[in-house]
């Protein structure tokens, strides 16, 4: 094995490697929507054939006995079985094709529907900030009171408040979340159907009460942000968060809410929208047929999308005939926002709103996940053991795969909002470099960035991008053009995806280090890296240490009595500026959107 070959096998097997171990996180994101829905995915379709088996597969089966009659402990077939599928699913390497096994309490719940309160939650400066709360759930039909237990007239719980303290109605402690690490709260909402937990919570600057029954909720996957359709530039926003939701199962979904909304509360007083904005950040996806019916508010019946098998054939995913709805002509343009964290069934939506409808459809944001493949279920226990498996490609109308790509956006540039917020950085690590037929048609800037993905990949340095450029085409057998042309970008940009999305840099608006209430040197480098980073954009200066920038920022916060301790009153203190900082640069994105498009 020359020395190009040992270089490409330790990049497949470093690739291969990390995204195959199992590692504990030590940045928790306060946004946990796309967790869920980037596994989701597209799940319909079927086109499973039976195989034949192969003298290989016979060979196995006989090993297999082999292997459990002489093996010399008994072994429970179960968990042979489980390996087996385990093995199987994990050789294909793809993240969105794997086994769970209802025998290691493991299972696919892609529910929207549920029993609790009915609300989403983030930290925020160590208590609960509520998200959204859903529509018709105990939450939003709570009795308010006062502190003293009058009436104050007000019902439900409200984006926006803050919960303080809970406790279980007729127990007398309080579960003061400042107290707690935050990755422990959720046991205080958690509790059988039909109990009652008593919420403490300000708004404003008011205190509430309010004692709640654990009861039904349905998640709620659009909101109305904003609208005006009095002034003579009439427009529309939504936050469109999922594409989950299965009629079948009793479960609204996005298609229907929306629909909803423009009948009900839009078009019921205007006969049309100069702008529709949809927003699209953090929505990981959901179901195809999701997708396709959203798509259909605005179109007749058309085609939204294809799937591309493996054989090379394609499948019409077509919009449905919804009862003659279709909104288009009500509509004069879309604009569309996306982030990194729209991905799979979304990031069809933007593409097939793009073909469609062309100039009359603008994508803002930054560069999309790039999740352009299908998932289906095949259950292989009767006990609910299944296996989710990546069965197609997913394409646009007009047949454009964006599979470890993404949408970019217009222009990305958009008030400046990014997942990852050094323009330098984003550069280098998530910028799509097209290919090109001469090399000349790269910027030199492009060059250094091809450059270091390589020697990323390969741990190895090299004086100039040709040579690098070289040895990646030499490596992985493909024509030595020394010309970034079409095959080379592929498989640089497939490689370095995989490498991207599991040593990405930290993002400092939404990582949370959590503080410790007794030690000080129990932090990682990447974890002292990204509160020192956090402070710096705070307090406007550069600290060269972490223990210096603790200090300064408990100085500067009335805490100089913790003496450096990174505690976590400080932790949740630096949370909570950095989630205020956060709330800035997303809403900055809606107000130039607006600017934009004339309002």
């Amino acid at each position: 094995m020359n020395n190009e070959d040992i270089y490409v096998k330790r990049m497949n097997d470093r690739i291969k490697t990390m995204k195959r171990k199992s590692v504990i996180s030590i940045l928790c994101c306060t946004v946990s929507s796309l967790v869920v829905g980037l596994g989701v995915g597209f799940i319909t379709g079927n086109k499973l054939e039976q195989s034949k088996q192969s003298p290989e597969m016979v060979e196995f089966l006989k090993f297999y006995d082999y292997f459990k009659n002489n093996y010399y402990q008994d072994v429970d077939e179960r968990t042979l079985i489980d390996g087996l599928y385990y093995g199987v699913t994990n050789s294909v390497d793809d993240d969105f094709t794997f086994y769970t096994s209802t025998a290691n309490n493991e299972k696919q719940d892609l529910s929207t529907s549920g029993y609790g309160f009915g609300f989403s939650r983030v930290v925020y400066y160590g208590d609960v900030l509520l998200g959204q709360v859903m529509r018709n759930s105990p939450a939003a039909e709570a009795v308010i009171k006062t502190l003293d237990g009058k009436d104050t007239g007000l019902f439900g719980l409200k984006p926006g408040d803050i919960i303080t303290k809970v406790r279980e109605v007729g127990e007398e402690d309080y579960y003061v979340f400042k107290e707690h690490n935050y990755s422990n709260w959720s046991s205080a909402f958690v509790g059988e159907k039909d109990t009652q937990l008593e919420f403490y919570f300000t708004r404003g600057d008011k205190q509430y009460t309010s004692t709640i029954t654990r009861g039904r909720y349905n998640q709620d996957k659009v909101t109305l942000v904003d609208y005006d359709i009095d002034s003579n530039y009439k427009y529309a926003i939504f936050d469109v968060n999922s594409f989950l939701g299965l009629t079948s199962s009793g479960e609204t979904t996005p298609q229907a809410e929306l629909n909803s909304y423009l009948e009900k509360t839009i078009f019921n007083r205007t006969d049309h929208l100069n702008e529709l904005t949809i927003d699209l950040r953090d929505n990981g996806g959901g179901y195809v047929d999701n997708f396709r019916g959203l798509v259909g508010l605005f179109t007749d019946n058309v085609t939204a999308g294809y799937y591309l098998y493996q054989d090379g054939t394609y499948y019409a995913l077509n919009t449905f005939d919804d009862g003659g709805v279709n909104y288009s002509s009500k509509i004069d343009h879309y604009t569309l926002i996306v982030n990194e964290g729209t991905a799979s069934a979304a990031e069809s939506f933007v593409l097939a709103m793009q073909d469609i409808f062309k100039d009359k459809v603008d994508v803002f944001g930054e560069t999309s996940y790039g999740k352009g493949i299908a998932q289906n279920f095949y259950q292989v226990m009767d006990d609910g053991s299944m296996v989710r498996f990546t069965f197609a490609k997913v394409c646009s109308p007009d047949k454009r795969c964006i599979n470890k790509v993404g949408i970019v956006p217009k222009e990305e540039n958009c008030a400046s909002y990014r997942s990852i917020q050094d323009d330098e950085i984003y550069y280098l690590w998530r910028n799509h470099i097209e290919s090109v037929n001469n090399n000349d048609q790269l910027s030199e800037k492009e060059k250094a960035a091809i450059k270091t993905r390589i020697e990323l990949l390969t741990s190895k340095e090299f004086k100039t991008f040709d040579d690098a450029l070289l040895f990646f085409q030499e490596g992985y057998k493909l024509e030595k053009t020394g010309v970034f042309n079409e095959k080379t970008a592929n498989k640089l940009n497939d490689l370095f995806f995989d490498y991207y999305h599991t040593y990405k840099p930290t993002n400092i608006y939404t990582s949370f280090v959590m503080g410790n209430n007794e030690e000080y040197d129990i932090y990682s480098p990447t974890q002292m890296n990204c509160v020192k980073k956090q402070i710096n954009l705070l307090l406007g200066t550069s600290f060269y240490s972490f223990s210096q920038a603790v200090l300064a920022f408990q100085d500067a916060n009335g805490l100089s009595d913790k003496m450096g301790l990174y505690d976590y009153e400080t932790s949740y203190l630096l949370q909570g500026k950095m989630y205020d900082e956060r709330l800035i640069k997303e809403a900055s994105v809606l107000e130039e959107v607006k600017t934009r498009y004339g309002k």
